[in-house]
């Protein structure tokens, strides 16, 4: 899919300002556009977010969602990783074996660094 989530959000958002739904015939998209290809375009971009896919249709150069469990353990769980030196491995490096992906979902929060990690329980904080 060429088209960003968010762009496709602004188009629909468009569409549905410009619409009028007194009757069904009445719905107009934006210009230029066509709200069954806009609704065709959502439809594929939600499936694209809730499907689980097969690792060999994987992006290798950038990070995906994963489900996966380390290699010590024995039970899997979802989590971001990139294919690294021919492994998949986790945000720190280490090695996971991975069965399903999808999509990176543009929402997807960053790891909390730094400060975040070391704040000091003790401000305001009893035991």
């Amino acid at each position: 899919m060429s088209t960003s989530y968010a762009e496709l959000i602004e188009r629909l958002e468009k569409t549905a300002h410009n619409m009028s739904v007194t009757r069904a015939e009445d719905i107009k998209p934006a210009p230029g556009e066509s709200l069954p290809g806009m609704l065709r375009e959502a439809a594929a971009a939600l499936a694209a977010l809730t499907d689980w896919q097969p690792m060999e249709t994987a992006p290798l150069e950038k990070p995906c969602y994963v489900i996966g469990r380390y290699t010590y353990a024995t039970a899997g769980f979802p989590q971001e990783a990139m294919f690294v030196e021919g492994k998949w491995q986790d945000a720190h490096g280490t090695e996971l074996v991975v069965w399903g992906w999808m999509p990176r979902p543009e929402s997807w929060p960053d790891e909390p660094r730094g400060d975040v990690l070391s704040r000091d329980m003790s401000d305001g904080e009893k035991s």
